[in-house]
């Protein structure tokens, strides 16, 4: 899902665009086989306070589509369940919903006011000793930990887009197949095979619980996470839907570990940033999990997927993308036994 911001919206309200997303394809479609989905957030001024209005609408046609409209009406029936379950005093937040027009594909939300934890990450938490950068980070594993312990019915939270199978087996594969259709060289048949053996030992060896759904974001990077000096704040919740337990933890560890490959010459502290983060989640040893594993392999294909397929402006940005592909296809053969 593609994000437009609006020139009048702060820089800090830019969300990831679908090509970051764990769950989401550059031309993820709708349910009648339409093209992606993108939203504009604008600030307003509505009855004498400031709010943030977010319309969604189909990528290509700029019309309001089928998905359009299951996105919108996704993230309003998830910002009503965490208006119920969260305390907003309290240091665990979600930006709070003023209005919904679901059959419009807009929602208008508070004014919420904070950085991006990827903004703080990339600032002042860059040394990983200060303790308001450990404290946020842990916050944050907080914050996903009662995001997930909100209540589950049937019919509630199912997977929206044909390019988002339920199962992490028919998950991978489809990234497997979309990642050959534009390089048939990058993957060979000996290490697709590798990886889904591994994935089916993987998810055999998981225990019972950690297949069981739950509220997951889908998209849960710090990107998507304001911190304010004091709570953390849940955004975007258009790709929330019910999945396995550990999905949105090794997505946030996913991307902590990323910007040591984007910018390799700098010495991030992720594994102090994913401690923290880990022990709030309340799983410090979550890593190890057989789960936890089968998804980095999940996570790392839609990474490859995205580089592959993503356009080169310059000769700097083929460097950067070659680079990428090399380094997620290492991480990748790492993760499967040698025979």
């Amino acid at each position: 899902m593609e994000h437009i911001i609006d020139t009048k919206t702060p820089d800090r309200m830019k969300p990831t665009t679908a090509q970051e997303s764990p769950c989401a394809s550059p031309d993820t479609p709708d349910t009648s086989g339409c093209g992606r989905v993108s939203s504009l957030v604008q600030q307003k001024e509505v009855d004498g306070r400031d709010v943030f209005v977010k319309s969604y609408f189909d990528a290509e046609s700029k019309t309001i589509s089928a998905l359009a409209r299951a996105r919108a009406a996704r993230e309003i029936e998830v910002l009503e369940h965490l208006a119920q379950h969260l305390d907003n005093t309290s240091r665990l937040r979600s930006v709070q919903l003023v209005s919904a027009e679901p059959e419009q594909a807009t929602l208008t939300t508070q004014k919420t006011t904070g950085e991006t934890l990827q903004e703080c990450l990339n600032g002042p938490f860059y040394s990983g000793r200060r303790p308001e950068g450990l404290r946020a980070l842990w916050l944050a594993g907080r914050w996903l930990q009662s995001f997930q312990a909100m209540p589950t019915a049937e019919g509630h939270g199912t997977v929206l887009g044909r390019f988002n199978p339920p199962g992490l087996i028919e998950y991978c594969v489809l990234r497997l197949d979309t990642i050959r259709e534009s390089d048939r060289t990058l993957v060979s048949p000996l290490l697709r095979d590798r990886l889904l053996d591994t994935l089916e030992h993987l998810l055999h060896e998981a225990p019972t619980n950690e297949k069981q759904p739950v509220w997951c974001h889908r998209d849960f990077a710090p990107v998507n996470i304001l911190w304010d000096g004091r709570a953390i704040i849940g955004l975007d919740f258009a790709m929330s839907a019910l999945d396995v337990p550990l999905l949105d933890a090794s997505y946030f560890i996913h991307r902590l570990e990323m910007t040591k490959l984007y910018s390799p010459w700098k010495r991030w502290p992720v594994d102090r940033w994913k401690r923290a983060f880990l022990r709030g989640y309340g799983r410090a040893e979550a890593d190890r999990s057989p789960m936890y594993r089968a998804l980095e392999i999940r996570h790392l294909l839609c990474r490859l997927q995205t580089y592959v397929r993503r356009d080169s402006t310059g000769w700097k940005q083929r460097l950067h993308n070659t680079w990428v592909r090399k380094r997620v296809l290492a991480e990748l053969a790492r993760r499967v036994p040698v025979v």
